[in-house]
């Protein structure tokens, strides 16, 4: 498990935030390395082959959410089957586009809308708070 984070983390960082080798070049494992057109057919088949990717997919953005700061969801108020949609379209466009690139696209157009908070919390105190704002302990010494 800690191997296929830390391979999902690498290609995490191909999307908004610039971590490539000098060359500009980084290391693609699994389906990601596969064009559109291979990924659009395994949908149309369904089944083991669909899930192959859209569990790479789903490990894709899961690292994406955790490595980028200020990132809770990428995919913001996106059901996963609606993101899958703008992927399907996206990858009809791009077939010879490699899975990793269509998703770092479609992640740099989702940024602007992600979930930044997680929805199950109340940060409100957290942001409100002026942490250099000194304590009034009342002794006046």
């Amino acid at each position: 498990m800690k191997k296929i984070l830390a391979i999902l983390v690498a290609l995490v960082l191909t999307g908004p935030v610039i971590a490539k080798d000098i060359d500009g070049q980084y290391a693609v494992f699994s389906v990601g390395g596969n064009p559109c057109r291979d990924y659009l057919a395994a949908r149309k088949v369904g089944d083991e082959p669909e899930q192959r990717w859209l569990h790479w997919i789903a490990g894709y953005l899961s690292a994406f959410n955790q490595i980028v700061p200020n990132t809770y969801n990428i995919l913001g108020d996106r059901e996963f089957g609606a993101f899958l949609g703008e992927l399907d379209g996206y990858c009809g466009a791009h077939q010879d586009a490699l899975l990793v690139s269509a998703l770092s696209a479609l992640a740099e157009r989702m940024y602007g809308d992600r979930r930044n908070l997680s929805p199950n919390k109340d940060n409100r105190t957290k942001w409100t708070t002026n942490p250099l704002e000194e304590t009034n302990t009342g002794d006046t010494r």
